[in-house]
């Protein structure tokens, strides 16, 4: 995995205001009853925690993460903050590879907290063996986790 690869899915390392131009937020905006979800107010970013966001297809879970991030890009900088969509991926090797690619790449510009946002991470056989790999190796210390499924 490449870091690239990554940037991809996290145009607001490139410009802060990409998040405005992602779909789920695009429909957010567009919608005729605005949704802010209960649930924000549980999820504490400021923690060194892992939290999974669970519930059935299309209920919003996507889009209350890019809420998160949106929220988050007006006080952190960009880098620090890292989604990635998990549905192609098809091995806990292959996760653990992402989550370090980002890591190493980000921890290398700052110190700061990190953001990590693993969506659909579900379809991941063995996903939880990969989390757990990477606390063991590199700690929960100054990272919040977030995964939906």
């Amino acid at each position: 995995m490449n870091i690239e690869t990554l940037a991809k899915q996290n145009p607001w390392w490139a410009d802060k205001n990409a998040i405005n131009n992602d779909p789920k937020i695009v429909e957010l905006e567009g919608a005729y009853i605005k949704w802010k979800p209960r649930l924000l107010k549980y999820i504490d970013i400021s923690a060194d925690a892992f939290y999974s966001v669970r519930g059935p297809r299309q209920v919003g879970k996507t889009t209350l993460m890019k809420m998160i991030i949106r929220e988050e890009l007006k006080a952190r900088k960009p880098e620090n903050i890292f989604y990635y969509a998990c549905d192609m991926v098809n091995s806990a090797a292959e996760l653990v590879s992402i989550i370090d690619t980002y890591l190493d790449w980000s921890e290398r510009l700052s110190t700061d907290r990190k953001l990590i946002i693993l969506d659909e991470i579900s379809r991941v056989k063995e996903w939880e063996t990969a989390y757990k790999g990477i606390v063991d190796r590199r700690s929960l210390l100054n990272k919040t986790f977030i995964f939906t499924g």
